[in-house]
């Protein structure tokens, strides 16, 4: 997993620890299969997103499944089997003996439906052994009852991962903002994997290496902040070096109640996290995880750096982690700055065909050229993302599934690929959830943009027909400012004469526009640093505009 990947975290005991390690074991005799409903014992209606687990007669798990939209499930029974644990967050787990089977077309079917109590209360009090490390709260029974129900939820989020896992497409974004306010300057969005994935979001480490090491990675310079996920917290190490208690209510939060988390005990030298569970007790479901990081720099920790980690629950009953953020605090010789991390799940298809698609921005650019006729077939981009759109006919360009944020637009043109360089258009919006954005925009073509430049530089002169547009750059597609390009035209005398001089600034940038090159003609372009050469580049001159790349070495 990568850094700053978040995920859920997952309480758990250790019976339930002792859920998550699954054994393979042998089957005996015909193919055996428990099937059935889990029903709700008050509407009678089915539960989707129950898990169920099959146990032989030590505890030990040996095959579990979660239920669909309509609340009906199959597992396979393996050998040993004696009892099946059923579980829902807001329900009262049960565990159950496995009932005798019948034979249907040659198979062993054993059929067995389930009802399950609903709980009128997530705050009942249950009877626990207090933690040593912990001190002694009047809620902790409450608090114990909570995360019972809790990791009833995180854990469906896992078996459903392996039960009934599903294609997806996320997102992952980087947020500079102004100072420590929440104005962004700067955003980059990246495809979270080349194709599909079958996962959501997962943490870096286990638990125990959180436990040991804390949440943060010093790597010389660089430092690497982590998130918890549904195993972390679904682990018996995570619940033993934590206490819980029932967090203050939240105004803002109708009908959800909260469960808070802390370290049992603080090392100096390990940067810990406490944080809030909150879970909606009317819908029964989880919602999020607000978290801090403990042990930083005052400096740093003054600002509350954290994070935040969002769950949706789907109708066929999985459960996902649909959003996670990290907002962090740096501090260099600008003065502190805020910077935020994280990640959005676009979509979900299953192999049944039960598809989820989360409503984000979108975009609809208006593209004219420089004599007002729409920009057909121009193909635009949003600088540091993945987002692309062509022009159609009617002049209009759609961006959908836009991360909520700040975009710049710019003009791709495959002729200036080896440039890594794309048309600026000096046109931004701002993208939100669920709304849609107008924006017109006036695009320049390659050449138009050239001869911008040269007119800004009082290099153009009326008739000059020649286009040539260079960049300096290492082979690892840096710009090299600071660099003497001289363009000189092969002559018919075998000579080369010298038509123009530039120096480049931090884009390694050089734009010569000129009427004394024709079409044919061979060019050479010679950089120069502290008086010597650094390279050099000749290339047949094309109709219109030209495009040389100059690598160079990157300065010792």
């Amino acid at each position: 997993m990568i850094a700053r990947r978040v995920s859920v975290v997952a309480f758990v005991n250790a019976a339930l620890f002792a859920a998550l390690a699954l054994a393979t074991f042998t089957q005996v005799g015909a193919a055996q299969e428990l099937r059935g409903t889990v029903r709700d014992s008050v509407s009678r209606r089915p539960i989707p997103g129950a898990v169920l687990l099959l146990l032989d007669s030590s505890g030990v798990v040996l095959g579990r499944n979660i239920t669909d939209e309509g609340g009906k499930y199959s597992i396979a029974l393996r050998a040993g089997t004696r009892r099946v644990r059923v579980q829902r967050i807001g329900f009262r787990l049960r565990e159950l003996g496995i009932p005798a089977s019948r034979t249907t077309r040659g198979a062993a079917e054993t059929p067995f439906d389930v009802i399950m109590l609903p709980i009128p209360t997530f705050l009942e009090r249950v009877s626990i052994n207090e933690q040593s490390k912990c001190s002694r709260r009047a809620d902790r029974p409450i608090a114990f009852a909570l995360l019972q129900q809790a990791r009833a939820g995180l854990l469906t989020t896992v078996v459903a991962r392996e039960a009934n896992p599903a294609a997806m497409v996320r997102f992952t974004y980087e947020k500079s903002m102004a100072g420590t306010s929440d104005r962004v300057e700067q955003m980059s969005v990246f495809v979270d994997s080349a194709d599909r994935t079958s996962g959501s979001f997962g943490a870096a480490h286990k638990a125990i290496d959180f436990v040991r090491r804390g949440f943060v990675e010093d790597g010389g310079d660089n430092r690497t902040f982590l998130g918890p996920d549904a195993e972390v917290l679904l682990d018996d190490d995570f619940a033993a070096a934590y206490c819980f208690h029932v967090a203050d209510p939240d105004r803002s939060r109708a009908n959800q109640v909260g469960l808070g988390f802390a370290p049992a005990e603080r090392r100096r030298e390990r940067v810990d996290i406490e944080g809030v569970l909150w879970i909606d007790t009317v819908a029964r479901a989880l919602r999020d995880i607000q978290f801090r990081y403990l042990g930083l720099e005052s400096t740093i920790q003054r600002y509350e750096p954290g994070g935040s980690i969002s769950f949706r629950e789907m109708d066929n009953g999985v459960v996902l982690i649909d959003r996670w953020s990290l907002r962090l605090i740096g501090v260099d010789g600008r003065g502190s700055h805020l910077h935020e991390s994280g990640g959005q799940l676009a979509d979900a298809v299953w192999p049944d065909g039960h598809t989820w698609h989360v409503t984000l921005g979108t975009a609809r650019v208006h593209v004219v050229t420089a004599q007002k006729q729409p920009a057909t077939g121009v193909h635009l981009w949003l600088e540091d993302t993945p987002y692309g759109a062509t022009v159609d006919s009617s002049g209009t360009a759609v961006f959908s599934d836009l991360i909520p944020g700040p975009y710049s637009i710019v003009v791709v043109d495959s002729r200036l690929q080896p440039l890594n360089f794309d048309v600026p258009t000096g046109a931004t919006f701002v993208a939100a959830a669920d709304s849609v954005v107008e924006r017109p925009l006036d695009v320049l073509t390659a050449e138009e943009f050239v001869i911008q430049r040269c007119v800004h530089d009082r290099r153009f002169k009326p008739g000059d027909s020649a286009l040539i547009f260079g960049r300096v750059m290492t082979r690892g597609g840096v710009p090299v400012d600071d660099v003497e390009v001289t363009v000189a035209r092969h002559t018919t005398a075998n000579t080369w004469q010298p038509i123009a001089e530039y120096k480049t600034g931090k884009d390694g940038l050089f734009s010569v526009c000129t009427a004394s090159i024709s079409p044919g003609t061979t060019l050479s372009a010679t950089a120069r640093r502290g008086g010597s050469i650094s390279a050099e580049v000749r290339q047949t001159v094309n109709g219109g505009l030209t495009v040389v790349r100059i690598l160079i070495e990157p300065r010792p």
